[in-house]
């Protein structure tokens, strides 16, 4: 696993007036929920030595032995430091464990600026699908997710900036915000937002995102016609600024390569 705070204290180092900021992810402002209500969500549990895992990702379950999640929890670690937990609904109790056969990085991952943060895991057994266990639609290649549109984040991650991470998961209602407005905020700091990337927050608001812990977590999008899909994947952000947004990987750019090796 790397560090996802290492790139933001590098390039914030020489931006005075700027808070200090973290590249990674939490739920912050968001409201206790179960598995039965989003059984799709995975806690990935992560360990240097091989016996004591610990929830450091999330995930979601997209077939019954894939999970989509972020490129940046895996890179460089070897299959055996990471184990899925799924149906349940506290990061590091409960559920079902299962073992990890392989990780797909997306050949396109750049691990400086973020863009195409995708991996898929795939587990050593198939997911027993139940009331707490089921996978989640993804975005297809023509999905529409307008300017300012609700979307919900899910994840076990820190609830405040200096705060614990949530043993029990939790959501959080967010807004997309227009990629051109993101791309000019971070442009200024020295970041560069692509059109892979689908950024979300409470601009002006603030206290309500996604932080350390969540990150490859899902981004759900809900519509009366076409129910809940999976339109992003937690890469890095400033943890509900009311300033800098969030940044999620955009599903729908990367539909084809899901199919092709989840």
């Amino acid at each position: 696993m790397r560090s996802v705070c290492i790139l933001v204290a590098i390039c914030f180092a020489s931006v005075a007036a700027v808070p200090a900021a973290d590249i990674s992810g939490r739920i912050a402002g968001g409201s206790l929920a179960t598995v039965n209500q989003y059984p799709f969500v995975a806690s990935m549990l992560y360990s240097r030595n091989g016996v004591s895992y610990v929830q450091s990702c999330a995930g979601s379950i997209i077939t019954n032995r894939a999970i989509l999640s972020s490129a940046s929890c895996y890179f460089g670690d070897a299959n055996n430091n990471w184990r899925i937990k799924v149906g349940s609904s506290y990061a590091n109790s409960g559920g079902i464990i299962h073992y990890i056969n392989s990780i797909f990085i997306n050949a396109a991952y750049n691990s400086f600026t973020r863009d195409s943060d995708m991996a898929i895991v795939r587990s050593n057994s198939v997911f027993t699908y139940t009331a707490a266990v089921n996978f989640v639609r993804i975005a297809s290649p023509t999905y529409n997710l307008p300017d300012q549109s609700a979307v919900w984040a899910l994840g076990w991650g820190r609830t405040s900036p200096s705060g614990a991470a949530s043993e029990q998961l939790r959501y959080t209602q967010i807004w997309t915000v227009n990629t051109n407005v993101c791309r000019n905020i971070y442009r200024g700091v020295g970041f560069t937002v692509t059109d892979n990337m689908i950024c979300t927050g409470w601009l002006n608001n603030g206290g309500h995102g996604q932080c350390d812990g969540d990150n490859g977590g899902p981004l759900i999008h809900n519509t009366a016609a076409a129910g809940l899909a999976l339109v992003g994947v937690f890469s890095w952000g400033q943890c509900g600024s009311h300033v800098y947004p969030d940044i999620n990987t955009r599903v729908s750019r990367y539909a084809q390569w899901i199919a092709n090796n989840a």
